[in-house]
């Protein structure tokens, strides 16, 4: 979804360098998590339908449009296939399971998205789903600590066609404020990123979380090496080698080790 239009076309750019730094830049969260995002679907794809990508773009797509969007990536960048080594929660035993990112069931937009209108005591309301931007000001808002409060107030769109008053959201009890949080939430499009793993130990069955915002594990000492490599032997700018592929960095990285007699 971008401006207001559904687009199911999305382009993504090979894997460079570039891309490589953003994802081993997630662990100093310089930015917060939701602006990182943006951040790497901006570098990753190239269009979504016909509209260049952008930070902007991306802030503007819905959390679920993201979530898929990274998984997508995901399978591109490191495979689709993961494995990990959760704690068991009954016998406190580690084990191994794996999943596939391209397994994990999808919840389709409501037909009204990304816009749902509800009648709460015989008052029309029209919400908008949750998007990136939504993410970062929640990140670095004071009031984040009453977040949900926070979120109603920037997802409520209109109140019988007219912008709401800023003392709506507090006027309506819990049982209402619920009835929108859930609307919100339903309009989608959604992943189910959890799975039910059995322990091989206790047999206990437990359900697991999957991070679908992890796409694999770049060490940026590893990437400065390569990219002191590169630069040392061709006198290449740091901008120029990120723009190289994965591929075409280990190519010259591999030449390198042969013209000093290392061979793989």
């Amino acid at each position: 979804m971008v401006n207001d239009e559904i687009h199911h076309l999305v382009r993504f750019r090979p894997i460079t360098g570039k891309i490589e730094l953003l994802v081993a830049s997630q662990v100093d969260l310089y930015l917060g998590r939701p602006a990182w995002v943006s951040e790497v679907l901006a570098a990753s794809i190239e269009v979504i339908g016909s509209i260049e990508t952008s930070v902007a773009v991306a802030n503007h797509l819905t959390v679920g449009d993201r979530i898929f969007l990274m998984l997508q990536l995901g399978i591109r960048y490191s495979g689709d296939r993961i494995w990990l080594t959760p704690t068991c929660e009954s016998c406190g035993e580690k084990f191994d399971c794996n999943l596939q990112r391209s397994e994990f069931p999808v919840q389709k937009a409501s037909s009204d998205y990304p816009y749902a209108v509800l009648n709460i005591k015989g008052r029309e309301i029209c919400v908008r789903a949750v998007n990136g931007e939504d993410q970062q000001w929640l990140n670095q808002h004071p009031s984040r600590h009453n977040a949900v409060l926070a979120l109603l107030r920037r997802c409520v769109q209109t109140v019988d066609g007219e912008p709401p008053a800023p003392s709506f959201i507090k006027s309506l009890n819990k049982k209402n404020r619920d009835l929108l949080e859930s609307a919100i939430q339903d309009i989608g499009p959604d992943v189910d990123c959890s799975l039910l793993v059995r322990c091989p130990e206790c047999s206990s069955v437990q359900e697991l979380e999957f991070d679908p915002y992890y796409l694999g594990q770049t060490l940026r000492s590893n990437l400065d090496n390569e990219i002191h490599a590169l630069a040392y032997n061709y006198h290449w700018s740091e901008s120029e080698i990120l723009y190289l592929t994965r591929e075409r960095r280990q190519t010259f990285l591999k030449l390198i080790d042969k013209e000093r007699g290392v061979y793989a």
